[in-house]
């Protein structure tokens, strides 16, 4: 009778366990726009474009990977998502229109700083630009060798023009994007362009190397830049609005320069050590407010990194940008960057699973 009955068993928990693995995972979108006015302590998603009878269109869906102000006005901004295409506000994210949807699969974009409905962005090989926010698009570059990585438009010298690509090339543009020159090929594909004050370009490499010119107005030359500390995963370079303090945020740390990048010391975070940051934000208008993001995390100091306060958004979703208003640092947007995935178990590990943990993991 016993052997029966382990038998019955045996077979019960197989016929059961096997629908408890998570084969075929739903994938739910939790991403979008969400806004604060509070530094972080609420949040407000800002994700809607049109409604059409009883059928509301937005963007909430949307998977970001960038999220800017016009150099123009506070009041405009732009998204731009990995699934979605470029949309642009000029409501202060309270509505979006579509800028760019066709193809979807912009890999960069930029305001241009020149003209205020102008808008550039990259897919692939090819650089278009518009200039009246989207009605039409001209073909400005296409490179026959590599994708675009980067754009980046000179805020003082406003017809020049950066690109960057996956295998390491930089080409400059003088003459508004009618012409291109190349003007340095680096070993490692180029992750992002900094121009800082009126002469000064860092280039940061998918390698974690940065490259460092003092005249960007006619150099081919750079020198590699030592921050005195051993790089682990760069994620991104910032200044504040007049170039006086410089920061480097890597791994899990921020560091930052008085000195023009001489020497470096490291901000006293919050959770120092553990994992690495996914955003920072310095505000234009106020140095000593900054926000960094890990996960769905929000940090904020005021006081220039002595003490920092963190709060926590009502998504499961990692925090991709953070941007906060230069003319009222508490009021902050964040993008969303990633799908939450929903796990699926069958009936038997819903209510047995507890005497089965590992089979319904």
């Amino acid at each position: 009778m016993n052997k029966i009955y382990l038998c019955f068993l045996i077979l019960f928990s197989a016929f059961f366990l096997s629908g408890c693995t998570n084969s075929n995972p739903e994938p739910v979108y939790n991403s979008g726009i969400y806004k604060s006015y509070d530094a972080g302590a609420s949040w407000n998603e800002k994700g809607f474009v049109a409604r059409e009878g009883d059928r509301v269109y937005s963007i909430s869906d949307s998977i970001v990977f960038d999220l800017s102000f016009s150099p123009f006005s506070n009041k405009v901004l732009a998204v731009s998502t990995k699934n979605n295409g470029v949309y642009i506000s000029e409501n202060q994210a309270e509505s979006w229109s579509a800028l760019r949807t066709d193809p979807l699969s912009i890999s960069i974009s930029s305001f241009d700083p020149k003209y205020r409905d102008s808008f550039y962005v990259a897919y692939g090989s090819k650089l278009e630009r518009t200039s009246d926010l989207g009605e039409y698009w001209n073909n400005l570059y296409t490179d026959s060798e590599s994708n675009i990585t980067t754009i980046t438009p000179d805020l003082v010298r406003l017809d020049d023009l950066y690109l960057g690509f996956e295998n390491g090339k930089l080409l400059k543009s003088t003459t508004y994007g009618k012409n291109w020159k190349k003007i340095y090929e680096f070993d490692s594909a180029i992750k992002d362009i900094y121009l800082a004050s009126s002469s000064d370009i860092y280039v940061l490499l998918k390698n974690n190397e940065i490259y460092y010119s003092n005249n960007r107005a006619h150099s081919d030359e750079f020198e590699v830049f030592d921050p005195g500390f051993d790089p682990i995963n760069i994620l991104e370079i910032e200044f504040n609005s007049d170039y006086s303090k410089m920061y480097i945020i890597d791994g899990s740390d921020i560091y930052y320069s008085y000195n023009n990048g001489n020497s470096f010391d490291s901000l006293n975070l919050l959770n120092a050590n553990e994992k690495y940051i996914d955003d920072f934000d310095i505000n234009l208008k106020n140095p000593n407010v900054m926000y960094y993001s890990i996960g769905n995390m929000i940090y904020k100091t005021s006081d220039g990194g002595n003490t920092w306060t963190s709060s926590t958004t009502n998504s499961t979703s990692k925090i991709q940008k953070i941007l906060s208003d230069p003319f009222n640092p508490n009021v902050i947007y964040i993008g969303f960057s990633n799908l939450r995935v929903i796990k699926q178990t069958s009936f038997f590990c819903d209510f047995f699973g507890f005497a089965f943990p590992y089979a319904c993991e």
